[in-house]
């Protein structure tokens, strides 16, 4: 649930310290959770989770059409 909540804010653009800050836990913390996303996402860093979202996303919107 943690990384889903990460995630969603690395897709609005926020800092680290900002998702620190807006859950109330380390950057360390914040660190571990985005390497744990980059690797079950099997991505290399934020550009690439991105766009691992976006498009899955476009696809759940297709199939709702």
């Amino acid at each position: 649930v943690k990384e889903l909540q990460i995630l969603s804010y690395l897709v609005a653009g926020h800092s680290n310290k900002e998702i620190a800050n807006r859950l109330d836990i380390s950057g360390g913390t914040v660190k571990t959770h985005i390497y744990n996303i980059f690797r079950k996402l099997q991505v290399k860093n934020r550009v690439q989770a991105v766009n691992w979202y976006q498009s899955c996303s476009r696809q759940a919107t297709s199939l709702d059409s």
